[in-house]
């Protein structure tokens, strides 16, 4: 009897740990996801090179694109605080609006996973303490995107492409 409840006991505790082992958990703060040509990519503030990228078919299996950030620290602006990542696609061209040392800056790629760089590193951003980015069209232009910034909403200012 007692060997009968301990391999029922072993067997469910080796059914939930393969369970729970299926996907690994994703620590990402400030998660955005973006839909492109039937996968979905996932990015967030977690590390501090850059930003991670991950790829999924289904929306729950993720895996990390290999060896890689989707921007990298020293291809693109910024030293450190790489915040909030946003991707967006324009003219065929993969934005990513993101923040780092306290300011807005916008890097390019030819793929939605990267690498995301800029040719001249700079920001976008007038005002120190820049956090948070978002991205916005209006429908009546969509051509003219803006990157803000939860501080230059609350201040009034923003910047253009």
């Amino acid at each position: 009897m007692v060997t009968q409840k301990f391999c029922i006991a072993l067997l469910l505790t080796c059914l939930s740990t393969a369970c729970l082992a299926q996907q690994p958990s994703i620590f990402l703060a400030d998660p955005t996801i973006f839909s492109d040509q039937g996968k979905y990519f996932l990015y967030g503030t977690g590390h501090p090179d850059g930003f991670p990228v991950y790829e999924s078919n289904n929306l729950k299996t993720w895996t990390p694109v290999p060896h890689r950030l989707a921007l990298t620290r020293g291809d693109a602006f910024g030293t450190q605080g790489f915040w909030a990542p946003q991707i967006f696609l324009y003219k065929g061209v993969y934005y990513m609006a993101y923040t780092a040392n306290e300011q807005v800056a916008i890097a390019k790629s030819a793929s939605p996973a990267g690498p995301f760089t800029q040719s001249r590193y700079s920001f976008v951003s007038m005002v120190a303490g820049a956090i948070n980015t978002y991205s916005f069209a209006h429908s009546t232009c969509p051509e003219r995107v803006v990157p803000l910034s939860i501080y230059s909403l609350l201040s009034g200012i923003s910047s253009t492409l």
